[in-house]
């Protein structure tokens, strides 16, 4: 047995079972359920997380043919177009990346905020609550 020293080989159920317990505890820390899917669904999904993978966005798209011949003329002629007007586009694209990476900076403060602010409300919402239990207490 190579590896190391002392460790012991575990069979095929075993590891499978150990795979599956991780996998649950990943998802419970996650917010998913133990036993669900590890991606939430689709409209669960934040705007947030969203924003966050549409943020980037690219100037160089690929250029595809499907002509033999001709398709790789007009390809060849579109990427020629493509670098003539390289010192246009990539300035705008780049502006257009940093407006995106600050709006979801800020996306990101405002829920951190939104937080704080909702964990504040049911704290006062908690001494409230026990305020009128020991009022009622008390009469």
């Amino acid at each position: 047995m190579s590896g190391v020293r002392g460790a012991r080989r575990m069979a095929s159920p075993e590891i499978e079972a150990t795979l599956a317990a991780i996998g649950r505890r990943v998802r419970e820390r996650q917010g998913l359920t133990p036993d669900g899917p590890d991606e939430p669904p689709a409209e669960a999904r934040s705007a947030l997380t969203e924003a966050m993978e549409a943020a980037h966005i690219s100037a160089h798209t690929p250029i595809l043919w499907d002509l033999p011949v001709l398709g790789r003329g007009v390809a060849i002629m579109k990427r020629v177009v493509r670098l003539l007007l390289r010192w246009y586009i990539n300035p705008i694209v780049d502006q257009q990346n940093d407006f995106n990476a600050a709006a979801v900076r800020a996306l990101g403060d405002l829920a951190a905020e939104n937080e704080r602010l909702r964990a504040a409300l049911d704290a006062l919402r908690a001494e409230r609550a026990a305020q009128r239990t020991e009022a009622n207490r008390d009469a």
